[in-house]
């Protein structure tokens, strides 16, 4: 099927090349057709990205220098914002369930469990020894 789109080849090391694949697989779609989608949603960043390479060629030495120190401490602040949701995901990835959900039931897990038994809880132990000593001194 033609289309009028532009196209581009792109090489990949071996290792990003199976990421795209696998989830491709994962997704039921095609790797062309995962970049593409990918692309499209980092589309707005990287016009941010260009806007701003196109002003930094034209600042002078100090201004580039200045620019460069707050890009990194922009960078810092990210890091250290996206920092704990990346080891999430990566514990996620590894089988680890977040936190705010360990020992949670899934409903259908529920419904398999006996009823629980509505009998009144039992005397604790200092108020039944309380009650032994009265009937002893009552009698």
């Amino acid at each position: 099927m033609a289309t009028s789109k532009p196209r581009i080849t792109v090489t990949l090391d071996p290792d990003v090349y199976e990421t795209i694949r696998g989830l491709a697989e994962a997704q039921g779609c095609t790797m062309s057709g995962l970049v593409s989608e990918f692309l499209v949603m980092v589309h707005p960043v990287q016009q941010r990205v260009l806007r701003a390479v196109r002003k930094a060629q034209a600042l002078s030495v100090e201004s580039k220098a200045g620019m460069v120190s707050s890009l990194e401490q922009a960078e810092a602040q990210m890091t250290e914002t996206l920092g704990p949701l990346l080891a999430l995901m990566d514990r996620i990835a590894e089988g680890q369930p977040p936190h705010s959900n360990t020992g949670v039931t899934p409903q259908d897990k529920q419904a398999k469990r006996a009823p629980k038994t509505t009998a009144k809880p039992s005397k604790s132990r200092v108020s039944t020894v309380k009650a032994a000593e009265r009937s002893e001194g009552g009698r």
